[in-house]
């Protein structure tokens, strides 16, 4: 069996080489656009994994779903057959930017699956898109999301 311990949103994971230590940077809870449709700009989602009661590697899929406020959703990431190997293994998922047609409370959700069973929620993370003036400095483009 393998559950959640932990997942963070940020804008960068860096890996030390030698230690395998991962640094997340920028965690990212909040945004702001002046304009809606907007584009959401690269996100990294951290997870910890446990495995539990098992010597032998297990095997899963994950998914990462994203939800508007309406609640429209679509899945942004698709992984199948990840090995966990370790009691303790951190997973790295890079997204791609996704576009919001919406102010207010959006989610990213984390949910995972073993053996053809259904999908299981591991996390839920919020992220509140405001609407924002941003400094013509910070703006690449018209639309585009920047930190709040």
């Amino acid at each position: 069996m393998i559950r959640n311990v932990w997942s963070v949103m940020c804008s960068m994971a860096l890996t030390d080489k030698e230690t395998g230590s991962v640094s997340y940077i920028r965690c990212v809870e909040y945004g702001g656009s002046p304009v809606i449709p907007a584009v959401f700009p690269m996100l990294v989602v951290g997870t910890m994994w446990e495995k539990i009661d098992s010597d032998r590697t297990e095997t899963m899929a994950v998914r990462i779903v994203f939800v508007t406020p309406s609640k429209a959703e679509s899945t942004i990431f698709l992984i199948d057959d990840v090995e966990v190997n370790l009691a303790l293994q951190k997973m790295n998922f890079h997204l791609p930017g996704v576009q919001t047609e919406e102010f207010g409370r959006h989610e990213l959700r984390v949910e995972y699956k073993q053996s053809g069973a259904h999908w299981l929620t591991a996390a839920i993370l919020p992220l509140y898109i405001n609407k924002a003036a941003i400094p013509p400095h910070l703006a690449t483009s018209q639309g585009a999301m920047a930190d709040a």
